[in-house]
């Protein structure tokens, strides 16, 4: 509630396009699902877009948590004339909790390309990381590791996209042997 306080808006919006069958950005299955719902009283579906956008710097004070497949959009350094892009930057001072299927992205200046990254919440996902070394990610929770690590990348192929914390850490790392010790190789 807090973030949607920040942005001017109130959860009474959401509630209100709920009720009116706007189920904002669900799928095809989910739709499908909702509509099942309404003849039998079981549970609906929403998912819509928070985005915080800002002239300069977008700051996350107060934790936020996007469950389901909705969507966290973050919007900064959005001064200037069309086409042109300003100094900022997003600042996480609080967790931002995304759950594996929710949807994060950044836009930097007003007329920038979205970032989309991939959710990780788990070690798995993490290593995943080594297959695509371009690819934008972000941590949606805390994720404590086990067994031995093998650091993403190397001197060969090393990993160049964007990685977001999002106020998240990846505790327990453990390399036994290598050339390329650390999370990232």
């Amino acid at each position: 509630q807090e973030a949607l306080a920040e942005t001017g808006e109130s959860v009474w919006t959401y509630l209100a396009r709920h009720a009116k069958g706007d189920w904002g950005e669900v799928d095809a299955e989910d739709a499908a699902a909702n509509d099942e719902a309404l003849r039998d009283g079981s549970r609906l579906l929403s998912a819509y877009t928070l985005t915080l956008s800002a002239w300069r710097n977008v700051v996350i004070n107060s934790s936020i948590t996007v469950g389901g497949t909705g969507t966290l959009a973050l919007k900064y350094a959005q001064q200037g004339n069309a086409g042109t892009s300003g100094n900022g930057d997003y600042v996480v001072n609080a967790p931002v909790n995304l759950a594996s299927t929710a949807h994060f992205t950044t836009t930097y200046g007003n007329n920038g390309v979205a970032d989309n990254y991939t959710i990780l919440t788990t070690q798995a996902d993490l290593q995943g990381m080594q297959w695509n070394g371009s690819q934008p990610y972000a941590l949606g929770s805390n994720v404590t590791a086990s067994g031995n690590w093998s650091p993403i990348g190397n001197n060969i192929s090393t990993y160049e996209g964007l990685f977001a914390g999002l106020g998240h850490t990846v505790s327990d790392i453990s390399i036994t042997s290598g050339d390329y010790v650390g999370m990232f190789g």
